[in-house]
């Protein structure tokens, strides 16, 4: 199935901070998702909704980890006062070394790559906190983390650098970045692999944010198609989506242990899974350095594009199942009580009301018995 993405601009010279895939992920979770269950979801993120407007609900909330790094107003960063905060750029992929031409790797580039920052860190984190915390800060902050990044990691170069001294990749031997130093040419104008992969190989066009409601529609309906396309018993999958079972028990310590692991295992899993996207399609047959993909290359990135964004939706509402119920049990913000409560005014008006009321009704129980004597 070809999906179109009408609703864009085409990708400009200037690629944008953020893509349609991420909110294709977020809106595929959310057509998962009970009424109530996003119910909960969003009253915790509009807590942020006069710091983020347009970026406080569970479908637009995928593009602000992103969206904070901006330092300038632009067509994709429309925000009157950029944020400028890059403290967690590193939380957006994992480095884990794919080194085909066996290159002598620091032992930092071996085995340090799922530590603090990493994706995957982050994501384990998020549950940590998920599972002890009791604020809304808390769960706001990482819920917005969250859907972004789980996003990323099924993305296959998020979760991969390439060391490579061949003819096909070049002289690369500290690694390209998750693709981002491997030059291509593409009709779809991307110039760099990592880009070319974050625009779903050319089928999302990158587009202003925020969406307008035609665009949104357009969003709803491509969601709708990918999950028609890919079902979550689609052989595409080959047998990696678990129906929630992987994320089921995150804050169960295992036996014998003290303390749970938060889903550590289960998203290094995930990682892993992409990683092996990265090695056999992304550096696989029809790419080379500095040269225009091939035709068959770019069809099979579409098809994978398209089958992990579709696995990312299920399994982040997966995990947003597990955390609702303790979404539930946070209090409500103190502003939108008081902004529930009456004013003073308000207040000796429903009185004034209700003293009228009964008036009324004193004097047509007057009446009655008037009537009767």
């Amino acid at each position: 199935m070809q999906l179109l993405f009408t609703l864009v601009l085409l990708v400009s010279s200037t690629r944008a901070w953020w893509d349609l895939g991420h909110m294709l992920v977020a809106e595929i979770a959310h057509q998962q998702l009970t009424a109530n269950e996003t119910a909960l979801v969003n009253d915790v993120l509009s807590d942020w909704s006069t710091d983020f407007p347009g970026a406080s609900d569970l479908v637009s909330i995928a593009v602000w980890p992103d969206m904070i790094k901006c330092r300038s107003v632009s067509p994709f960063c429309r925000k009157p006062r950029p944020d400028a905060l890059e403290f967690a750029s590193n939380w957006h992929f994992d480095d884990q070394p794919y080194n085909p031409d066996n290159l002598t790797l620091t032992d930092i580039e071996t085995q340090m790559w799922q530590g603090q920052p990493s994706a995957s860190w982050l994501l384990t984190d998020a549950m940590g906190t998920f599972g002890e915390s009791q604020t809304r800060f808390g769960f706001n902050l990482m819920l917005r983390f969250l859907v972004h990044i789980l996003g990323d990691i099924h993305q296959p170069l998020h979760v991969v650098s390439g060391y490579f001294n061949d003819k096909r990749f070049g002289h690369l031997p500290r690694g390209d970045r998750g693709g981002n130093l491997i030059i291509v040419d593409t009709d779809a104008g991307f110039t760099n692999l990592h880009a070319f992969w974050d625009g779903a190989a050319g089928l999302y066009a990158e587009g202003n944010w925020p969406l307008d409601p035609t665009q949104q529609a357009q969003l709803r309906s491509n969601a709708t198609a990918l999950m028609a396309e890919y079902p979550k018993d689609s052989t595409a999958f080959n047998g990696r989506y678990m129906h929630g079972a992987d994320v089921a028990h995150c804050w169960d310590p295992p036996p014998g242990v003290p303390f749970p692991d938060d889903c550590g295992g289960t998203f290094l899993q995930w990682v892993n899974d992409s990683y092996t996207l990265a090695e056999f399609t992304a550096y696989g047959p029809g790419v080379a350095n500095g040269t225009k993909l091939s035709q068959s290359y770019v069809a099979a990135a579409q098809e994978t594009s398209k089958s992990q964004i579709t696995l990312a939706g299920y399994r982040l509402a997966d995990v947003l199942k597990q955390v609702v119920p303790k979404l539930a049990a946070l209090k409500p913000l103190a502003r939108r009580q008081a902004a529930l409560a009456p004013t003073r005014e308000e207040a000796l008006m429903i009185q004034v009301e209700s003293l009228t009321r009964q008036v009324e009704q004193l004097k047509a129980q007057l009446a009655t018995r008037n009537e009767g004597t």
